[in-house]
């Protein structure tokens, strides 16, 4: 893999701005510029899936400890879990303990199966692909029991419009310093560019959130998404 065979996104009020000559100083010749790009973070945030995370100690040797006793903890996890979480359609809820050796200063979160002994088994088995070893006379100690309570939000569907090329008009033109000096520049609005629309630069694509900057000696199209995408020529 080399730079040339590698896109660049850029996000952000600013990335767009800076981004053709970032990713030049990469030797990267494909930049996509998203929808919403000056936003993206805040709607990702929008369309992710809402998480708790709950913790108790259980601090005892795994032989101390008996199945009753981990699902009892595991209830109240879950409890509290699910009323910071809220009401969903579907909620998805991952158990999990935190295992050592005992001695040990780190541990290794293996999931919750309601098997003692099959919790073990695997903590001495991902100890082994960790670590390269595992001593299976050592005594086990269980640190914690970790609940993931996670509450689906259903995503939207991404629509793919048809490609139909053309040559859009620009709104206006204006001065603008590129590295070769002033360049006489077309100015035009996102909102009014449909897949298709391809045009050469200099070029300044402006939009609610974003200003998109396309040099000289790139070439632009939107893809079928409505995400920018800007090569070198």
């Amino acid at each position: 893999m080399t730079q040339g065979t590698l896109l660049c996104m850029f996000l952000g009020g600013a990335g767009p701005l800076h981004g053709v000559e970032l990713a030049e100083e990469m030797e990267i010749k494909s930049i996509l510029i998203p929808p919403s790009c000056g936003v993206f973070s805040a709607l990702g945030l929008l369309l992710s899936d809402c998480r708790v995370d709950k913790v108790k100690s259980i601090l005892k040797d795994a032989d101390e400890v008996d199945e009753e006793e981990v699902e009892n903890i595991f209830v109240e996890l879950i409890e509290e879990g699910i009323k910071e979480v809220g009401s969903f359609d579907e909620i998805k809820i991952i158990k999990q303990i935190d295992v050592r050796y005992k001695g040990q200063s780190y541990d290794i979160t293996i999931p919750w199966t309601g098997d003692l002994g099959e919790v073990i088994n695997n903590f001495h088995k991902k100890h082994e692909a960790i670590y390269k070893f595992s001593s299976l006379d050592e005594d086990v100690e269980f640190v914690n029991a970790r609940v993931t309570i996670i509450g689906l939000l259903t995503k939207p569907e991404i629509k793919y419009n048809e490609i139909k090329e053309y040559i859009p008009k620009p709104e206006s033109y204006r001065k603008v310093y590129f590295t070769n000096g002033w360049e006489e520049t077309p100015i035009y609005n996102r909102d009014k560019l449909k897949p298709g629309a391809r045009f050469d630069g200099p070029a300044i694509v402006e939009e609610y959130d974003s200003t998109i900057v396309i040099p000289p000696n790139y070439h632009t199209i939107v893809d079928g998404y409505g995400s920018i995408r800007i090569e070198r020529n």
